[in-house]
């Protein structure tokens, strides 16, 4: 196999065929929603993206790389034909990005795999696992009304009024998060861009001009809805708002938006979150990891070529 670097737009054709190959045999599309909309962009930045082919072209795989908010810290997506998941395969891959991220001068690189078993070669090449992210499903509508306090109002996101409160809300409640932490006003842009993005669906609380909640939901092709991402503002905890905007949030997919099933993510340290989605009728659909490896712990065993 031969591994190089991505050329777009030449691949994405190939690529979309290979992406739907994966969705097809995992449930689940292989790459983040963003990376994949960078690289149908373009915009790579920053970002790495490999392609493994065959002898004939054809391409097998494909890795996307890019550093995130963690200092000198690196995360990595891969896709990689079904029927073409040796360990040999894998092997190659891993050792593909562990380069890049040396050169890079990362000091760690985080491989999510979306319900998926770990290949065998992860352990070979130093891979921990790290942590567990897990998808709740439950099927709407729900049967209780959002208990929301006096004093508080809910209603959807104002555009050109509301980022400054959000953006607030959101680095308190996500302190030291990876991936929902820190984030910035370009950030936060980027992420409303997309074309599923519905203001109305992203629900806010306010207590006069404070922005104490918000649930901020997302409908997929398929019809089925999602909590994309929940918190509520450190000052205003332990009043009941997580439980009550999720319900609101729910009933509003259901009863605006027509959706006959949830999901959200949870990590599987988070004790009060699976608590209070388990008391809503949550179950675990299924679990994501993530493998962590740091530069000089473990070096590759050598795969041979495929």
């Amino acid at each position: 196999m031969e591994i190089r670097a991505v050329r777009v737009p030449s691949d994405l054709e190939d690529l979309d065929r290979l992406f739907r190959s994966v969705h097809e045999a995992d449930s689940h599309w292989p790459l983040g929603e963003h990376k994949y909309l960078d690289l149908q962009r373009g915009r790579s930045g920053s970002s790495v993206g490999l392609v493994g082919q065959d002898a004939d072209g054809a391409l097998l795989a494909y890795v996307h790389l890019a550093p995130n908010r963690e200092a000198a810290g690196w995360g990595m997506e891969m896709a990689v034909e079904p029927s073409r998941r040796t360990e040999t395969v894998m092997g190659q891959l891993l050792d593909a990005a562990q380069e890049r991220v040396r050169n890079a001068r990362g000091a760690r690189l985080s491989y999510w795999l979306h319900n998926q078993e770990p290949p065998a070669a992860l352990a070979g090449h130093g891979f921990v696992l790290d942590r567990e992210l897990h998808q709740l499903r439950r099927p709407l509508p729900v049967d209780e009304l959002p208990s929301i306090p006096p004093g508080f109002v809910v209603r959807g996101f104002e555009r050109g009024a509301d980022e400054d409160a959000w953006l607030e809300v959101n680095n308190l409640a996500f302190v030291g998060h990876p991936e929902n932490g820190n984030w910035t006003q370009a950030v936060f842009e980027d992420r409303i861009s997309v074309g599923w993005f519905d203001p109305a669906g992203f629900r806010t609380v306010w207590h006069g001009d404070r922005m104490a909640a918000f649930n901020w939901t997302k409908v997929h092709p398929d019809g089925s809805g999602e909590i994309y991402v929940i918190a509520v503002h450190p000052d205003y905890q332990r009043m009941g708002l997580g439980r009550a905007i999720a319900v609101d949030g729910l009933i509003y997919l259901h009863d605006v938006r027509g959706c006959r099933l949830a999901s959200l993510y949870v990590d599987s340290s988070n004790a009060g979150g699976m608590a209070l989605y388990t008391r809503l009728g949550f179950d675990v659909d299924h679990t994501d990891r993530a493998f962590t490896w740091v530069p000089g712990a473990v070096e590759s065993t050598g795969a041979t070529s495929d």
